[in-house]
């Protein structure tokens, strides 16, 4: 299957990929939506110089390997990074989600999301260069992104016009949720929304940024009185 340009094995129970998979040079969008028991993305597939759309998203992978970094024509990545089993493995491959210079290297991406665990705490120390490496993309268009500190809004570059899909603030993840939902799914489609979890009153660089956003979100703020 070396002219294979469209590969989708969303939803099935694939664990890893073969070696042969890095001979499908010609493929453009590969798709590993909901596999839940994929655990991690093989070095083969650096070799994969034409794929322009990747989304494992809810798989289990707990970092991106270097090799992403020479996809250099991808322009649409989703990434779900999984905390749990990253704790739990005997030896650790990585500890960064997203290894410094690979996000630089993808200069034609255009969409651009990241959804991690909040307690995952390499986060903390990878958003900082990881948001500093996006902000520099001139075709980039949407992001979607946790940042767990208000103040890395300041980042923001005020003469780019994003579509930013963001979750700000700190907080763990539930279960049980305090909207409908229904809700809740609206909310996730919405484009230029922010979502600003935990804070204390409403610090100025949410303010700053709310010019960007069509549809706000302030989960569990018990100190609001005002907006």
């Amino acid at each position: 299957m070396p002219l294979l340009q469209h590969l989708d094995l969303s939803y099935t129970s694939i664990m890893n990929l073969p070696i042969s998979f890095s001979k499908l040079i010609q493929l453009q969008k590969f798709y590993l939506r909901g596999c839940d028991l994929f655990m991690e993305l093989p070095l083969e597939i650096g070799y994969l110089k034409n794929l322009e759309e990747l989304d494992p998203n809810g798989t289990l992978i707990t970092h991106m390997p270097k090799k992403v970094g020479e996809l250099i024509n991808l322009q649409s990545v989703s990434l779900d990074f999984d905390r749990y089993h990253y704790g739990n493995k005997e030896e650790q491959i990585s500890n960064s989600i997203i290894p410094l210079s690979v996000i630089s290297n993808l200069v034609q991406l255009n969409y651009l999301s990241i959804n991690v665990d909040p307690d995952d705490e390499r986060w903390n120390e990878n958003i900082n260069c990881v948001l500093v490496e996006i902000f520099r993309f001139k075709k980039l268009r949407t992001v979607s992104i946790y940042v767990p500190n208000v103040e890395l809004l300041k980042m923001i570059p005020s003469t780019r016009s994003f579509n930013f899909k963001l979750i700000v603030g700190h907080h763990t993840r539930r279960f049980i949720l305090r909207v409908t939902p229904e809700l809740d799914k609206i909310f996730k489609h919405c484009d230029h929304s922010i979502k600003f979890v935990n804070g204390v009153n409403v610090p100025n660089e949410v303010k700053m940024n709310l010019r960007r956003f069509k549809a706000l979100y302030l989960d569990r703020h018990m100190t609001i009185k005002s907006f």
